[in-house]
C-alpha cells in the first residue's frame, strides 16, 4: 500500500478536529503564568506605593498601553489590602 494512502486514511480520521494555527500554538505553549508579587515600600507615600504597583502590573502585562486606569485601581486595591493585613498582624 502506498504511503500516500496511509496518510490520507489517517488525515480523514482527524478532519473534524479543530486545528489550532501554528502561531497560536506557539503563543499558547510559551505563555508564562505571572504570579503577582507585591512589594510595598513603606518609606514613600501611599500614592507612590500605588503608582509603583501600577507600574509593576503594566510591566508584567508586557508594557501594553490602554489599561492604565484598571492597573491603578488594581494596585490601589492590592496596596490597601496589604496595609490592612499588616495592621491586623500588629
Amino acid at each position: 500500500m502506498p504511503a500516500s494512502l496511509d496518510r490520507d486514511a489517517i488525515a480523514s480520521r482527524f478532519k473534524n478536529i479543530p486545528v489550532m494555527p501554528i502561531l497560536a500554538m506557539k503563543k499558547f505553549a510559551t505563555q508564562k503564568t505571572i504570579v503577582p508579587i507585591l512589594h510595598v515600600n513603606e518609606n514613600v507615600s501611599l500614592e507612590e506605593q500605588i503608582a509603583e504597583r501600577a507600574h509593576e502590573l503594566w510591566r508584567q502585562r508586557g508594557r501594553e498601553p490602554g489599561s492604565d486606569l484598571s492597573d491603578w485601581f488594581q494596585a490601589e486595591r492590592e496596596v490597601n489590602e496589604w496595609h490592612q493585613r499588616r495592621h491586623k498582624k500588629d
